[in-house]
């Protein structure tokens, strides 16, 4: 049997890279749940589109699609068709979820794929140090709005 390690198991300590693991896990975990309230069928369906509106009265249609299944892992694509101007780029991310583990990170958002845990500043792409987390951060943002402002075409099964 497999152990899972939670944001509260990891050692503390003052420093700076363990913080960030303990947030990325602990957004990571956050994040898993919420998709799977997004998603509840996601074993097996291969995809999922809903409607979310704006309080401006814009709406976007949001595909999840699953791209890779294995027994343990999901890998979601996550695109946003924006019917608004365009001021706002619309989200487009690869997720996996760890279903044994019960996490979900991003590993691509938009053009930029392998997000390091830690990068140095400054870069040549003026990336923030803490950019992986603060991605899963938006994601995980991003996911609570489709759940409060988002509504499906027809009603999504939920788990008994």
């Amino acid at each position: 049997m497999r152990h899972r390690i939670t944001h509260r198991e990891v050692p503390q300590s003052d420093s700076p890279r363990a913080a960030v693991l303990r947030d990325l896990l602990a957004q990571a975990e956050a994040n898993h749940a919420l998709l799977l309230q997004l998603m509840p069928a996601m074993r097996e369906v291969p995809a999922s589109r809903f409607v979310v509106t704006a309080a401006s009265g814009q709406a976007s249609e949001i595909t999840l699609t699953v791209r890779e299944r294995g027994p343990f892992t999901t890998v979601l694509d996550i695109v946003e068709t924006k019917a608004t101007d365009g001021w706002v780029m619309p989200m487009s991310a690869s997720v996996r979820l760890s279903h044994d583990a019960r996490v979900a990170e991003v590993v691509a958002f938009h053009r930029q794929r392998r997000l390091q845990a830690r990068y140095p500043y400054p870069n040549p792409d003026m990336l923030q140090p803490d950019e992986k987390l603060q991605v899963n951060r938006l994601l995980g943002e991003w996911l609570q709005h489709c759940l409060r402002w988002g509504c499906a075409a027809e009603p999504v099964p939920c788990p008994s």
